[in-house]
């Protein structure tokens, strides 16, 4: 060998060293870098995981806490409907005028103490021969006269103005001797309506105020033409997409419930 292709042979090792170990050191970045990837595969599929079930675990405990709340809503708001249960046979009429202030009286015989009532109000509610027929219903009813106050206009006068006639308008509270026959009766009152007269359930405060929750969400859903109804004085039915959706008060606000099953002896449906 001369010394030329000795010299030669020397610069071309000397060159190819750092090649490969360049080459090398490629491969292994490659390498780290897949096992970070498949590391941070592996973490994603475990936070996946880690997500789905805290997910299920929320949303079990957030369905406990509702079925809690209507449970807790419900407990009350039997308790508050279930209070003076003797009132449940009454209603009250608002809207009766009299020529002559009735006296304040419980529990008698509507035909001797307001005849005004057959002209005026069950006139409405019957046709001329049902009128003059027995009528269970109508013919057991007990009244109290609850008032009778002189009838005012806005501007705080006599209704009938400079006439020295005055007339009082009335508080009237009906009292049947069973639920069915209230039931019957109340039924037939949707006649009254567009006329002067009221027909309600004699409710006491508590009651009033579950009622008022509910009628107030009634009228936010008619402005937004959605059609509801108030059931039992203590539940408002949605009516959207052929579908039930039932609440009930929770304090001042409404909660959501499962739809109950109606029953026709329940008050208060409107």
């Amino acid at each position: 060998m001369t010394k030329d292709t000795a010299s030669q042979k020397a610069s071309t090792s000397g060159k190819s060293k750092p090649a490969v170990e360049h080459a090398d050191t490629d491969t292994d970045m490659n390498q780290t870098i897949q096992a970070m990837r498949q590391q941070l595969k592996s973490l994603d599929k475990k936070l996946e995981q880690l997500s789905s079930q805290w997910g299920k675990k929320l949303n079990d405990q957030q369905q406990q806490i509702q079925a809690l709340q209507v449970q807790v809503a419900n407990l009350k708001n039997d308790s508050i409907c279930n209070t003076d249960p003797e009132r449940k046979l009454n209603l009250l009429l608002r809207g009766l005028t009299t020529a002559s202030q009735l006296h304040i009286k419980s529990k008698v015989r509507w035909s001797t103490v307001i005849p005004e009532l057959k002209h005026q109000v069950f006139s409405l509610l019957y046709n001329d021969d049902e009128l003059n027929k027995i009528k269970p219903e109508v013919d057991n009813i007990e009244v109290s006269v609850l008032y009778s106050k002189t009838s005012t206009n806005p501007n705080g006068s006599s209704s009938q103005g400079n006439n020295p006639r005055k007339s009082f308008s009335n508080l009237i509270k009906f009292t049947f001797p069973d639920l069915k026959s209230k039931i019957n009766f109340q039924s037939r009152c949707k006649q009254l309506k567009g006329s002067k007269f009221s027909i309600s359930d004699d409710l006491n405060q508590k009651q009033q105020n579950l009622l008022s929750v509910l009628v107030s969400k009634k009228k936010e859903l008619a402005v937004q033409n959605i059609r509801s109804n108030i059931y039992a004085n203590r539940f408002l039915i949605e009516y959207r997409d052929d579908k039930e959706i039932w609440y009930t008060p929770m304090d001042s606000n409404l909660i959501q419930v499962p739809p109950q099953t109606k029953n026709k002896s329940k008050q208060g449906t409107s």
